[in-house]
């Protein structure tokens, strides 16, 4: 005889019918031919069916497809179980932005919007900064996992003991400059004398860094009216003619007041010798060395959304809308072309996206030494405890262009 077990949780998912409890058993004589036919017999938990039975061939299908809907049961529960089990494991972090939302920072939302973030196993969120002193802040406190920061204001924090390190760089140049209308009559930074230039507020990049730039192009900040205010209403009020100048990226502030066809002079800050390094991915260094899968996970998702959005800045844009409908897709769309021009210097030229050149942080840190105040003046660790490529991916293929970062 042939003994066919079936649990009962199975036999009860069918046609609401009522099942002896546990498992049923049905004996079968092997080889033997259909005969009269016989009776069942219930024996407590079992019911044992009689070869001679006529209703073998249907009970035998009812059998097959109950062991079928077991089985697709079993597998669902798996599924599902599997699925929940991979949400639960997700690792959370998160990200501060320096400031209000720009267009670049679109990079970060398309690695969230894809998924990719998902795939390496976060749970990510991002938030909007007020600056990038007040981010770095932050990300030290333990309030955040990253940060998007510059390196002048990382290096202050870190002279305060914050103990952060710069993990990749998307902004090799600072792209800062003095822009002021060609009506205004100023034609050299000096001439700033006398004239209001509107700034963002305390603890932002443009604040922190104008005071080394006045110091480096000689000009005597004790003649020059700053109005800070926020960066998105900056422009409109130098287009209105309430402010004579205006501290601005030439990737950002400078595309959207040329979209608005307005004649200007543009003073980089770059001409008098102050090209720092500017903002990266930071977070702090005991994290780093304690998580340094998390930090690989979401360096590399990072750098793909960034790679996507340089590659697809519409697209790119477009994603960024439904977080923030209300941006203007022409001007968040130039400002990341634009982003193109300070990726790279001839020192990190031909090496991944975010890798960062021992030339780049060395002049950086001397740039700071000579027109920054004490506060520069210390690197707790020395100037290779400030960043680390350790958490770029390898190229695949060299730089398709000079001056360009290789893929």
């Amino acid at each position: 005889m042939e003994t066919v077990r079936l649990p009962y949780t199975a036999l009860t998912l069918l046609g609401g019918r009522t099942y002896p409890p546990l498992f049923w058993s049905v004996h079968r004589s092997l080889g033997a031919s259909p005969a009269v036919p016989g009776k069942a017999e219930s024996e407590g938990s079992h019911m044992t069916y009689s070869n001679n039975d006529s209703r073998r061939p249907r009970r035998r299908l009812s059998l097959r497809i109950l062991a079928a809907t077991f089985l697709v049961a079993a597998i669902a529960v798996g599924v599902t179980s599997s699925a929940s089990a991979q949400h639960r494991d997700l690792t959370k972090v998160s990200l501060r932005l320096d400031f209000l939302i720009r267009g670049h920072h679109s990079g970060f939302y398309v690695a969230l919007d894809k998924g990719w973030y998902k795939d390496a196993g976060l749970d990510v969120s991002i938030a909007e900064g007020t600056g990038s002193a007040p981010t770095a802040q932050s990300v030290a406190a333990g309030n955040d996992t990253f940060g998007f920061v510059d390196a002048t204001s990382m290096i202050a924090a870190n002279a305060q003991g914050a103990g952060l390190q710069m993990i990749a760089n998307m902004r090799a140049k600072n792209g800062a400059a003095i822009i002021v209308r060609k009506t205004s009559g100023i034609t050299s930074p000096t001439g700033l004398a006398g004239h209001k230039l509107a700034i963002t507020p305390p603890g932002t990049f443009f604040y922190n860094i104008w005071p080394l730039y006045a110091k480096a192009a000689g000009i005597d900040t004790s003649q020059v009216t700053l109005v800070p205010m926020s960066n998105f209403i900056f422009v409109s009020q130098f287009l209105a003619g309430n402010v004579d100048g205006i501290i601005g990226l030439v990737d950002g502030e400078l595309t959207q007041i040329q979209l608005a066809n307005v004649p200007v002079n543009v003073f980089p800050f770059a001409d008098k010798g102050l090209d720092t390094i500017s903002h990266g991915i930071v977070a702090k260094k005991s994290y780093i060395d304690a998580n340094p899968k998390v930090v690989q996970a979401f360096i590399t998702a990072t750098l793909k959304g960034w790679k996507f959005m340089l590659d697809n800045p519409n697209q790119a844009i477009g994603i960024l809308q439904k977080t923030f409908p209300n941006i203007s897709a022409v001007q968040y769309v130039d400002r990341i072309k634009g982003v193109k021009n300070v990726i790279t210097t001839k020192n990190n030229a031909g090496h991944p996206l975010g890798w960062m050149s021992p030339k780049d942080w060395g002049a950086t840190a001397a740039l700071l030494y000579k027109y920054g105040g004490d506060v520069y003046k210390t690197i707790p660790g020395g100037l290779d405890n400030l960043y680390t490529n350790k958490f770029i991916p390898p190229c695949v293929h060299k730089a398709a262009k000079a001056n360009t970062y290789c893929t």
